[in-house]
């Protein structure tokens, strides 16, 4: 049984996706904005996802992933 089951949909999303809006989000599923919203808040306070700019959205994972990648050919370079 799932605890979270929107919760780990949208992580499941997330990592999937590099960058994402709330708007994406909502349209993908089928859902209000608020409750995208909400869902990203608390996903934001748990850190687990990250509020770049505006309203862009990635997860914690991806972005870590994406920092080693830049750092790497900085290096590189």
């Amino acid at each position: 049984r799932v605890s979270y089951p929107l919760r780990d949909l949208f992580l499941r999303y997330l990592r999937a996706h590099a960058l994402v809006t709330a708007e994406q989000l909502a349209h993908e599923f089928s859902l209000g904005i608020a409750i995208v919203e909400e869902q990203l808040q608390q996903l934001r306070e748990q850190g687990l996802v990250m509020n770049l700019q505006q309203d862009i959205w990635v997860s914690d994972e991806v972005f870590r992933r994406l920092r080693l990648r830049s750092l790497q050919a900085a290096r590189e370079a």
